[in-house]
């Protein structure tokens, strides 16, 4: 619920980690622009595979935030995760 995490900002110190469940680099646009996510965890079986991800990953850098792709769904996903 990406429209909560301005409040959820707000009232911790704890650093905040979303995008598992983003399928677009759309998505992970608005969410860096609003800037309430510390870390973003795109799926790269979700998001459009490595080179989209690669593209979410760079938007990220350029808004100074960190990412950490998201891996739940067996040993080829986890293969695509060490290539980025």
């Amino acid at each position: 619920n990406n429209e909560a995490l301005r409040e959820i900002a707000q009232h911790t110190c704890i650093p905040i980690a979303t995008g598992e469940r983003m399928f677009s680099r759309w998505d992970f646009k608005n969410l860096l622009m609003d800037g309430y996510a510390d870390i973003i965890q795109p799926d790269l079986s979700h998001a459009g595979g490595i080179t989209e991800c690669k593209k979410i990953l760079s938007m990220a850098e350029a808004f100074d935030v960190a990412a950490a792709p998201h891996c739940p769904l067996g040993p080829i996903a986890l293969a695509a995760c060490l290539q980025v």
